[in-house]
């Protein structure tokens, strides 16, 4: 299943290196795309990624879901 998210903050190479880490985390997540520093992100899952599973891994940062 594909799920598609937007992040703001993104800011440098090390942002597009932190944030799959973190959605790797999440339950079912197998594969993560982010196409650069406008923040557009696939989720490749075994089921339906919600957005608030989204925001739960990015707690604590300064990426936001929008």
């Amino acid at each position: 299943m594909i799920n598609k998210f937007t992040i703001s903050g993104l800011h440098c190479e090390s942002c597009l290196k932190l944030v799959p880490l973190l959605l790797r985390e999440i339950k079912g997540v197998k594969d993560v795309r982010i196409s650069g520093l406008d923040g557009h992100v696939v989720l490749e899952a075994d089921e339906v990624i919600s957005r608030q599973a989204v925001e739960q891994a990015l707690a604590g940062t300064d990426y936001k879901v929008s």
